[in-house]
């Protein structure tokens, strides 16, 4: 697991190879807390949001994860909150200061009770940038909360906001790194090559225990996002990328636990079902300097996936330990055309439907003792194109792009 800082303030994670086509963005994973999606369905993951000072654990499944979490070939984290000691109250305010002007302040305040466990999160950050046109702003809010409300029920309650803000500094050579290590590249500075970022979640979930066999996790999640990128270093690259998008996920899981044959097999069944939806209003300008210019394009994306899946895991004698499982996946896009300037494209709609996608999942362990196991697995997974990947140059929707596959062989 790999995690790189492209400019301060952009942020992405490769595992098991999940950025090969990616130079940006965190691609091909994907990201719960609590059980509610973080990722839409696009496949972005706004690691932005997350300030892990209010986190109390990440779960890393390396490698495809289809057979329970849908889209994904890279693997899984799995957030959970802070767990504080009962009848607690505790507030933080840590600051950090560092070089380029960097400034940090976080006030952190949590609480538990018998029936609540809450932590909120505020976190202000400036840095001025080691090179010239790269600095970066951050204000970010984070709310996780539990409330136990019976022996039986647990309710799960997410609020994420992130205001990002960072210039991009672009590339130079090595002759530019001699001359001066801290110098923009090309043209970034006159067109003002930024990023401006806002984006908002807040999730639902319901984690329900029927009785000491069957429990259900029940969740919906909403996010609003808006992006402002003037981009480019030459007069042969740039423009003014102007976004805003919104979506929900829903998400039903049902695990059993029960036993065969005098407790000889214990097995772990989960099954249920994850549809995802995106929409992007996504317009491009010539970038004069900076501002937006005439437009040269003007389309909305929208994006679904549903995936339906079932993964059983049985605790056999002489401790060997099999799982079985898979998922059945369904992925649409649509693209409207609303360019004035390209009759051709005016109000033009189309849509396509990837072919259906199993996903299946075999793994086997035998435990040797308490230190020592042995293990080997195939899992396959997908990771669906993005929806700017899908449109060609004429403004239709690429027929013949289909979704990322991908096998993983494990021993070990």
């Amino acid at each position: 697991v790999k995690m790189e800082m492209k400019s301060m303030g952009s942020y992405r994670i490769a595992m098991r190879n999940s950025l090969l086509r990616s130079p940006w963005s965190v691609r091909n994973i994907k990201m719960y807390w609590n059980g509610i999606s973080l990722t839409d369905a696009s496949g972005e993951n706004p690691i932005n949001n997350i300030d892990l000072q209010a986190l109390g654990n990440i779960e890393v499944l390396k490698g495809p994860a289809s057979s329970l979490y849908g889209a994904n070939t890279g693997g899984v984290l799995l957030f959970s909150s802070q767990k504080n000691t009962t009848n607690t109250n505790k507030f933080e305010l840590n600051s950090t200061f560092g070089s380029f002007g960097l400034r940090q302040v976080t006030a952190l305040a949590q609480t538990q009770t018998q029936n609540a466990n809450i932590n909120i999160s505020y976190t202000k950050r400036h840095w001025d940038g080691y090179r010239q046109h790269e600095n970066h702003d951050l204000d970010a809010l984070n709310l996780y909360a539990q409330f136990f409300t019976s022996p039986k029920r647990t309710l799960n309650l997410m609020a994420l906001y992130a205001d990002t803000r960072f210039q991009i500094a672009g590339s130079i050579n090595a002759d530019n790194v001699a001359e001066d290590p801290q110098q923009f590249g090309g043209q970034s500075q006159d067109y003002n090559a930024s990023v401006d970022k806002q984006r908002a979640i807040i999730g639902l979930g319901q984690n329900y225990r029927f009785n000491e066999n069957w429990q259900n996790n029940t969740s919906i999640n909403l996010f609003y996002e808006r992006k402002e990128s003037p981009f480019g270093t030459s007069q042969f690259y740039n423009g003014f990328k102007r976004n805003s998008g919104n979506g929900f996920g829903l998400r039903s899981v049902f695990t059993n636990q029960t036993s065969f044959l005098n407790d000889k097999i214990k097995a772990k069944t989960t099954f249920g079902t994850e549809y995802l939806n995106s929409f992007l209003a996504n317009k491009v300008y010539d970038n004069w300097l900076g501002v937006p210019g005439e437009i040269e394009a003007d389309n909305e994306l929208i994006n679904r996936q549903l995936s339906t899946f079932i993964q059983s895991e049985l605790e056999l004698p002489k401790s060997f330990f099999i799982t079985l499982g898979g998922s059945y996946n369904l992925v649409n896009f649509r693209i409207d055309e609303f360019n004035p300037n390209r009759l051709d494209s005016l109000n033009f709609s189309q849509q396509k439907n990837l072919s259906p996608i199993f996903s299946p999942r075999l793994a086997l362990v035998k435990k040797i003792n308490d230190n020592v196991a042995a293990h080997i697995s195939l899992s396959n997974g997908f990771a669906s194109p993005l929806s700017e990947e899908m449109i060609l140059p004429n403004g239709n929707i690429d027929e013949n792009l289909t979704a990322d596959t991908g096998v993983n062989y494990e021993i070990g």
